[in-house]
């Protein structure tokens, strides 16, 4: 099924859960709930947001929970997605913000957004602490400070320089 407004451009696929414990979907205050935050959503524009759908514009059952009282709104994004999914995410936290709804969000660009936060998060603590222990166990080897720094050093360098290698051949090459 192709969503709304979207053009197949090749983007990512998020969710939109909307759900209340006292408002059913048949609900006129939960149908201009959702409503408001599709348009909020949509709003964001073509470079986050491409397209969507929500259950009062498709009629689709399936987008519906047994009980009624949770939606959701499958939405295309844009390519590129986990460097602007935090707009949406804002969007959310403030849809949140009333007190008869909560809104979540998942799907590939979140994921990919909080995957990529907690490699960085791992290998600054990682780095941090590899490198303080190589440096003590360096200094009690070579019984001085200055020698012990030269390995790090080195490796720091090597580090860099091989990142800047890899950028130089990325350019080339898919």
């Amino acid at each position: 099924q192709r969503l709304a407004g979207s053009g197949g451009s090749g983007g990512s696929d998020e969710l939109i859960i909307v759900r209340s414990t006292t408002l059913t979907v048949d609900a006129p205050v939960y149908q201009s709930y959702v409503e408001e935050l599709y348009a909020d959503l949509l709003a964001l524009g073509d470079n986050v947001v491409v397209g969507g759908a929500h259950y009062y514009i498709t009629g689709d059952e399936s987008l519906v929970s047994a009980d009624r009282h949770t939606t959701i709104l499958p939405l295309m994004m844009a390519p590129d997605a986990e460097e602007v999914v935090d707009q949406v995410h804002e969007v959310v936290d403030e849809a949140g913000a009333v007190p008869s709804f909560e809104v979540f969000v998942t799907g590939d660009a979140s994921f990919s957004a909080e995957a990529m936060k907690l490699a960085e998060d791992t290998m600054k603590t990682g780095e941090s602490i590899g490198i303080t222990v190589a440096l003590v166990i360096l200094a009690l080897v070579f019984g001085a400070i200055a020698a012990a720094v030269l390995p790090i050093a080195l490796g720091i360098v090597s580090i860099i320089g091989a990142l800047g290698v890899t950028a130089l051949v990325g350019q080339t090459m898919e």
